[in-house]
């Protein structure tokens, strides 16, 4: 049977003091739960401000603040189990906002799709200082964040796009648009958050 040893020397050293930073979160939103969410373009001359039709159904990583806890993995050694743990920061967090829909029931107009798909093949220019696109989360927060649209599906991981029946245009649409009847997603790739 195999079997380890090892012999550690404790040497004398001097006092260190170590600092440590607590985030405490708070139990309440600190938006309008009733209030769209948007995103801004840079170029605001070729690209309106995108207000979301409705807001998302679910949103991934994301409360009132970017959520990014510490990655763990669990390591089994020899002796023992070991933990490394990573920290993350805001940087390091793709948000996934999804709204649900199926055959029997969609919140999903198509022009509100166009302007999302519009925004995923126009980026910013590249420019110094660099530029993004400005995400809103207004129902959540009164924050902003420099974000990239990193990723738009429908319906999975293609565009599954068909549009079901007409309704008359209103304020946001200048034509007539129909229903999706299908789930769509949207990553935003947090870049940081604005500070004013």
């Amino acid at each position: 049977m195999a079997t380890s040893s090892a012999t550690w020397t404790i040497l004398a050293a001097s006092a260190t003091t170590a600092s440590s930073t607590i985030i405490l979160v708070d139990a309440g939103t600190a938006g309008d739960p009733g209030t769209l969410r948007s995103l801004t373009h840079p170029d605001s001359a070729n690209f309106p401000v995108v207000t979301y039709a409705c807001n998302p159904s679910r949103t991934l990583n994301f409360d009132q603040d970017v959520l990014f806890p510490p990655t763990s993995r669990i390591l089994r050694t020899l002796d023992t189990t070991q933990v490394f743990v990573t920290e993350n920061s805001e940087s390091d967090v793709i948000v996934t906002e999804v709204w649900e829909g199926n055959a029997r029931r969609t919140k999903i107009i198509a022009s509100f799709f166009r302007r999302l798909y519009e925004l995923s093949i126009n980026p910013p220019e590249v420019a110094t200082p660099e530029q993004f696109l400005i995400w809103a989360p207004a129902d959540r927060t009164t924050d902003t964040y420099n974000v990239i649209l990193s990723g738009i599906r429908l319906g999975g991981i293609r565009l599954d796009f068909k549009e079901w029946g007409l309704f008359a245009a209103g304020d946001l649409d200048t034509v007539p648009t129909g229903l999706l009847d299908r789930t769509l997603e949207v990553d935003l790739k947090i870049v940081s958050k604005i500070v004013v």
